[in-house]
């Protein structure tokens, strides 16, 4: 298609040039005032610039234009030239098919065979339908446009890639078929209807059918259930082994004590040496341990005591204990320890 925008242009020249000599209305068309030639004229003038600036929709606009107001064998040559610039090849074809009936038998040699030549170009990117259907008097379209009711007289000219066919009949559920052509090749579409069912029919429903009653079946109440006697388990008195675990063993105690000695033997050695030392730095360190133990051993007493006073001792006698006794008039304070 490279070719085509030149020879367009060149075309339009050729025409413009001859517009003049072959401006003659089609067989039977009436013929226009100097009014109407001179505007159809104008927009013919006015394709043929369009033409050579390849704004080829403007183009065909002015053309058409030109055609109601004058048709000439040149308005219509140039127009299927501009609709086949712009790969609208279907109606390409069918305005040179137009510019044959009506002025093929006026045109020239010349005319003729640049006719020819385009529609040679113009099968090479165009395909036929053959559509054949069962029924007669059907509406067939293609691509949404109606091309007639079967059976057809010819083949339907479409351009070249996928179209959808569309068959509809009376008292017929309508079909569908999407075929696909290549440029040249003459595809065969067969459709066969199928019959509906007649509009507007009444359409009759079986009567309703009540179910039998159903009566419930008689439930008999489950046999009563006796309680059975529950009773209640035995209460074991507490173990007499468990009186004394409330306590706490002997052992604390000797822990507490043994610490309170161990510390006060500590520091009681610390403060011979803090007394005895030299050294200044020997002497601090003692006195330091000194202040520690000799509390720690107080401490720890203390707290043995406490626990030979006031504490059980899981049933086990007391380690020590203490009292107080009067003779006279002298009040004393007596305790032991056991060993």
């Amino acid at each position: 298609m490279g070719w085509i925008r030149p020879v367009l242009a060149v075309l339009a020249v050729i025409a413009s040039l001859v517009a003049a000599a072959h401006a003659q209305p089609g067989a039977g068309a009436e013929q226009p005032d100097s009014a109407g030639r001179d505007e159809a004229a104008e927009h013919f003038e006015s394709g043929v610039a369009l033409m050579r600036n390849e704004n080829w929709d403007a183009a065909i606009l002015e053309f058409r234009r030109s055609l109601e107001l004058f048709p000439t064998r040149s308005a219509t040559f140039n127009l299927g030239m501009c609709l086949m610039a712009v790969h609208r090849y279907r109606e390409a074809l069918a305005q040179f098919d137009a510019w044959e009936v009506q002025w093929g038998a006026v045109a020239t040699a010349e005319q003729h065979a640049a006719v020819d030549e385009a529609v040679a170009d113009l099968r090479g990117f165009l395909a036929l339908l053959v559509v054949t259907v069962d029924v007669a008097g059907a509406e067939i379209r293609v691509d949404g446009r109606t091309v007639g009711q079967s059976p057809l007289a010819r083949p339907v000219t479409v351009e070249v890639g996928t179209h959808v066919v569309e068959v509809s009949a009376q008292g017929c559920a309508p079909a569908r078929q999407e075929v696909s052509a290549v440029s040249g090749e003459r595809v065969v579409v067969t459709v066969s209807l199928e019959t509906s069912p007649v509009a507007g029919a009444p359409v009759v429903e079986p009567p309703p059918v009540e179910p039998p009653p159903v009566e419930p079946s008689p439930v008999e109440p489950p046999p009563p259930v006796e309680a059975a006697a529950v009773e209640p388990p035995p209460v074991e008195p507490p173990s007499a082994e468990l009186d004394g675990a409330d306590g706490i063993s002997q052992i604390w105690f000797w822990i507490v004590a043994g610490t309170a000695v161990a510390a006060a033997g500590a520091g009681t050695a610390t403060a011979v040496l803090t007394m005895e030392t030299a050294s200044d730095d020997d002497a601090e360190t003692y006195a330091l341990l000194t202040n520690v133990l000799l509390p720690a051993a107080g401490a720890c007493a203390a707290a043995a005591v406490f626990l030979a006073i006031f504490t059980d001792f899981a049933g086990e006698s007391p380690p020590a204990a203490v009292g107080a006794f009067t003779d006279g008039d002298a009040v004393g304070i007596t305790g032991w320890l056991a060993w």
